[in-house]
């Protein structure tokens, strides 16, 4: 027994070794799946979101970044992305159709509101809710 007691004390240290590594990853493994369940959860609920609210969320974030912005590109100073609400829709819904002027002009003809002359705060989360949902549905943006 003297002989191999190296050999014995090797053997527990290799196993102790083999076991913790085990535990190691039966732990990260435990973790990861529920790490990837709550990623879902969250995936889900997102997607269960109608394109309704979405819409309004986009609203509500046009009219806080851009509140200043004319509607229509043709009354804009510059000739970019957030230059107007017609330009920044039609960005968002990639169509380079004037599927957002239209749109624009229906609301506002509607409101008794004058497109020329209106910055994006003049319009409600809703109205660009309403443009925002036209473009998508009339652009060639890919549909779920």
């Amino acid at each position: 027994m003297k002989k191999h007691k190296s050999i014995i004390i090797v053997a527990g240290l290799i196993l102790l070794s083999t076991g913790a590594v085990m535990l190691g990853n039966v732990f990260m493994q435990k973790r990861t799946e529920s790490t990837v369940q709550a990623q879902v959860s969250q995936m889900e609920n997102v997607s269960t979101k109608s394109s309704e609210d979405v819409s309004i969320e986009f609203a509500k974030e046009l009219l806080e970044d851009m509140p200043e912005a004319p509607l229509l590109q043709e009354n804009a100073k510059e000739d970019w992305g957030d230059s107007s609400l017609e330009n920044c829709i039609n960005d968002v819904n990639a169509t380079t159709q004037d599927y957002a002027k239209e749109a624009i002009l229906k609301v506002c003809d509607e409101a008794g509101i004058d497109a020329a002359t209106a910055k994006v705060k003049d319009l409600t989360p809703e109205q660009i809710a309403v443009i925002d949902h036209y473009v998508y549905e009339h652009s060639e943006h890919p549909k779920d």
